[in-house]
């Protein structure tokens, strides 16, 4: 739990501390008492703020090609941000 600054700080002091070169994490977001919507916004937060800071200082992960998945629901057009 912290600010996604201090997620990051977090999880690079276990990895340093252990030095592993390769690193593996579970992240759990469903905690009880969280509505579905907050627990979405933590991941989005996640994926966003903290993954590309991990990536960069955990050298780097697998490129994955665009996605040709059409996103449209109900006739509107949803975002991925993934």
């Amino acid at each position: 739990m912290g600010t996604p600054d201090e997620i990051v700080q977090k999880i690079m002091r276990i990895k340093e501390t252990c030095r592993y070169e390769d690193f593996c994490i579970w992240a759990w977001f469903e905690i009880g008492g969280y509505r579905t919507e907050e627990i979405e916004e933590q991941m989005q937060i996640f994926a966003e703020e903290v993954m590309p800071v991990l990536r960069r200082g955990c050298a780097g992960g697998p490129a994955y090609p665009a996605s040709s998945v059409d996103l449209a629901v109900d006739g509107v057009r949803q975002v991925s941000r993934v």
